[in-house]
């Protein structure tokens, strides 16, 4: 089972689309993220999948990155 969670649109230096997407990992990973920008390739990224600890380790880094910028 997956469902979108938002869009966040024009992002990054493609300024494509980036979906945000859970969905349901395996019984050891639990739910995931899905961030998905473009099909892939040359021009665009395609996606990763994160698990919760993924998520909550890019969240530190996301705020000591921000900490230094804003």
């Amino acid at each position: 089972m997956s469902f979108q969670i938002t869009t966040i649109n024009k992002s990054g230096p493609y300024e494509a689309d980036l979906d945000i997407t859970s969905f349901c990992g395996s019984k050891e990973k639990g739910m995931c993220l899905q961030l998905t920008q473009g099909l892939g390739g040359l021009d665009t990224p395609g996606y990763i999948q994160l698990t919760k600890d993924d998520a909550r380790t890019l969240i530190n880094v996301f705020n000591k990155w921000l900490g230094r910028y804003v």
